[in-house]
C-alpha cells in the first residue's frame, strides 16, 4: 500500500506520516509513505498511490484541483483532504474524497478516516480482469458477475464484456466483497445488480439470467437478505 501526503508544511507533513503509520488498521500492510511539499513533484511521481493526503492550499496550485489531475492519471487512488480553513471543506465531490479533516487533525478523526479507507477498499477492490492481450482494472463494483463458459472465464460488466484467463476460483479468492456470491460452478454474481429474484433464478441489470444451485440456494438467500438489509 503506497501512500503520499502533499503538503507544503515538511514539520506537519512528517508528524501525519508518523501518525498514519501508527494509526492504520492492521489489515493494510503500508509500503510507503512519501511527502511532497508541491502538487507538480507528486504529479510527476511514477508511484501509484492507493491514499493521497492533499491540503487544500498549495503553493502551486488548490489542493481540490491537483486532486482532480491526479484522479484523471489514476481514478483508483482514494483521496483526503486537509485544511486550516473552512471555507475550502467543501467540492470534494468530483474526485470522490474520503473525509475531510480539519487542523489541527486529531488522533481520532485522522483514525476514523483510516478505519474508512479500510472499509472502502474491502467494499471496492482494484481487480485485474486481464483480458487476453493486457492486464484490465476495474473496481469490483463495476462488476456485474463473473461466468464460466467452458475454458473460458468471462467478467460481465455494465455495456461489456471482457474475456480472461483467470480461472472463477482466482477471482473467488481476489475480490474481497461481502456483495459478490457463487451461486454455482459457472457463476459469481454481484448482489448490487440483481433486480428480481424468482425461485432459484437471478434477473440481472443487464436482463440476463442467472442460477442458482439447489446447494446453494439457502446460503445465498441468508446473505443477499442481509445485504438487501444494509444496502437495500
Amino acid at each position: 500500500m503506497n501512500i503520499a501526503i502533499c503538503e507544503d508544511n515538511l514539520q506537519e507533513a512528517q508528524s501525519l506520516k508518523l501518525r498514519i503509520e501508527k494509526y492504520m488498521p492492521n489489515s493494510i500492510v503500508i509500503s510507503d509513505v512519501d511527502i511532497f511539499e508541491d502538487a507538480g513533484s507528486l504529479l510527476e511521481s511514477d508511484v501509484i498511490y492507493d491514499l493521497v493526503v492533499f491540503d487544500c492550499k498549495l503553493p502551486d496550485m488548490d489542493g481540490v484541483e491537483a486532486a482532480k489531475l491526479y484522479k484523471e492519471k489514476n481514478r483508483f487512488a482514494v483521496v483526503i483532504f486537509i485544511t486550516a480553513y473552512i471555507e475550502y471543506a467543501t467540492g470534494g465531490y468530483e474526485v470522490d474524497a474520503l473525509r475531510y479533516l480539519m487542523k489541527p487533525v486529531s488522533n481520532e478523526k485522522l483514525s476514523e478516516a483510516l478505519v474508512a479507507f479500510e472499509s472502502r477498499l474491502k467494499h471496492e477492490c482494484i481487480v485485474d480482469i486481464r483480458g487476453l492481450h493486457e492486464p484490465f482494472f476495474v473496481k469490483s463494483t463495476e462488476i456485474m458477475y463473473i461466468e464460466s463458459v467452458g475454458r473460458r472465464t468471462i467478467v460481465r460488466l455494465q455495456g461489456m464484456s471482457v474475456e480472461s484467463h483467470k480461472s472463477l476460483a482466482v477471482f473467488e479468492k481476489e475480490i474481497r466483497s461481502e456483495a459478490f456470491y457463487k451461486t454455482r460452478r459457472q457463476f459469481i454474481v454481484n448482489m448490487k445488480y440483481i433486480r428480481r429474484k424468482d425461485g432459484n433464478e437471478l434477473y440481472m441489470e443487464n436482463g440476463e439470467k442467472v442460477t442458482i444451485s439447489r446447494r446453494s440456494i439457502a446460503g445465498f438467500n441468508k446473505m443477499y437478505a442481509n445485504y438487501l438489509k444494509y444496502n437495500g
